[in-house]
């Protein structure tokens, strides 16, 4: 799957504060970051941090649904269902009937320092200051104060090959058919290197795709499936270093129809890829980027 060049999210010239730590630590060290994780982590969580959370949660209600009607498909081919849930002030984004992230405010200072919309994945890992030094270590850079949300603490950082990101204690769902991660970033193999170390990923195939050229696959774990790719960004100029979430939808060309009528755009697609889905990425309407998928035909 491919993201679309857009200087809409996941930008790297803003933090939400100055390093709480005040380091770019070269000594950042421990046990298990230097060592490597003693379990794959996964992506647990989807953050949309927006200026407008009301239109937000009306925009995507309209295009997720509610989540009830249920998955479609059979073993390999499920798509499960995806959908919005309003509960006590909060808006639950919904997979398989399990929470896995929710619409928020964007937050006063990284607006103030010129942060857009954007959905920021929460990746699960054991220890977080730990795994966090070990980023910062191979040239991340913390982006705010540890935040706890539902119990679970979250430190967002520009990861060392610099796509912002977050890491959380939460723990991960087995939502590996749901969501697809793409992630753009100058060197896809320095990439690679970094996080299979430090998050337990491993490379699966290689793949020519069009303008994007090589299209690395990886799993949570060696010998796992494919969950996301990572291709070179240095080729496009328009382009920054980002990570793009594809969601699971039932009919795409159905959801692009109100995305369109909402003020959503299409910024890339749709086109079928080789893995049997039909994917697209797409603008909302307050200017964050997002992807999705559905069995082709």
């Amino acid at each position: 799957m491919k993201s679309a060049p857009s200087n809409e999210s996941g930008s790297s010239e803003w933090s939400e504060s100055s390093d709480p730590s005040g380091t770019r630590a070269s000594e950042a060290s421990s046990a298990e970051g230097r060592s490597g994780p003693r379990e794959p982590s996964r992506f647990a969580w989807y953050e949309l941090r927006t200026t407008d959370p009301a239109g937000a949660r009306d925009f995507y209600g309209a295009v997720f649904g509610d989540g009830d009607a249920g998955a479609r498909g059979r073993g390999a081919d499920v798509v499960p269902a995806l959908g919005l849930h309003a509960s006590e002030g909060r808006v639950a984004l919904v997979l398989g009937g399990v929470p896995v992230g929710e619409i928020v405010e964007l937050p006063a200072a990284a607006r103030a320092r010129g942060a857009p919309p954007h959905w920021l994945g929460h990746v699960h890992v054991g220890d977080v200051d730990a795994r966090v030094q070990a980023l910062v270590g191979d040239g991340g850079l913390v982006l705010g104060p540890k935040r706890m949300i539902d119990g679970h603490a979250v430190v967002t950082l520009r990861g060392p090959c610099g796509a912002v990101m977050a890491v959380t204690s939460r723990p991960a769902r087995a939502i590996d058919r749901g969501i697809w991660q793409d992630l753009a970033v100058a060197d896809p193999a320095r990439a690679l290197a970094i996080y299979g170390d430090r998050l337990g990923w491993a490379a699966t195939d290689v793949r020519e795709v069009g303008p994007f050229g090589a299209y690395h696959r990886f799993a949570w774990a060696p010998g796992g499936e494919s969950v996301g790719g990572v291709f070179s960004s240095a080729p496009h100029p328009a382009m920054h270093d980002h990570w793009l979430c594809y969601f699971p939808v039932q009919d795409l060309d159905r959801a692009i129809e109100t995305i369109e009528a909402r003020g959503g755009e299409v910024v890339g697609g749709p086109f079928d890829a080789e893995d049997g889905r039909r994917v697209g990425s797409f603008h909302d309407p307050q200017g964050g980027i997002f992807g999705l998928w559905s069995r082709a035909g």
